[in-house]
Parts: structure tokens; C-alpha cells; sequence
């Protein structure tokens, strides 16, 4: 017999009722990692059902840019997979010139007038 991954509900059982506070405390540390792990699976079920960042935020109770921060790989990864062969992304023009981040710090290092 194989190893059985324990659900979230006995993962949730089992920190609330081991005595034994370390213990519980490994419990709690698992139910929340399969937390994590659904809700990740659920954005990316929203993704892919064509909801937006702000209905993903507001379900969540986040801001649509922590939505963003938090789960934007599950949507780029397939997203660069999927654009990997793109004529588009193979032009050296196409690629911009700085990263977001650089330019960011760019425009701020730039004074501005009053």
C-alpha cells in the first residue's frame, strides 16, 4: 500500500485535537501548506474560466494587485510556454529595453519639476 496524503479536513481535525502542542503545531504547519495548495488550484481554475484579478481579489478578500503578486506565475508560465515559439517574442525589438524594475527606478531617479 502507498503512502495516503491526509485531507484538509483531518489535517484541520488533527491541529485542533492533538494534545501534544508541538504536534498540533506540525498539523497546523501542513493544513496550511494544502491550503496554500488548494487556493492556488482555485485561482488558476478562475483563471482559466476567464474571471479577472479583481473577482480573484475580491473572493479572496486581497487587492486585485495582491492577487497579482501573489499568484501572476500561474497565469505566466503557460502563458510563456505557450508564446515560446512566437515570431513576435523572437524579435529583438520586441523585447523591451529595461525591465519594469529599471525603469521604475530609472523615472524616479529623474527629478522632477515643482
Amino acid at each position: 500500500m502507498g503512502v495516503t496524503t491526509p485531507t484538509i479536513e483531518q489535517l484541520a481535525r488533527d491541529a485542533v485535537q492533538i494534545a501534544d502542542p508541538e504536534t498540533a503545531l506540525r498539523a497546523l504547519t501542513a493544513l496550511r501548506l494544502e491550503l496554500d495548495a488548494a487556493e492556488a488550484h482555485l485561482v488558476q481554475r478562475a483563471l482559466r474560466g476567464g474571471a479577472s484579478w479583481s473577482q480573484i481579489a475580491r473572493a479572496l478578500g486581497i487587492t486585485k494587485q495582491a492577487a497579482h503578486r501573489k499568484y501572476r506565475h500561474l497565469f505566466e508560465q503557460p502563458l510563456a510556454a505557450a508564446l515560446a515559439g512566437s515570431r513576435i517574442l523572437a524579435s529583438p525589438r520586441s523585447a523591451p529595453s529595461m525591465s519594469c524594475s529599471a525603469s521604475c527606478a530609472a523615472s524616479e531617479a529623474v527629478p522632477r519639476r515643482p
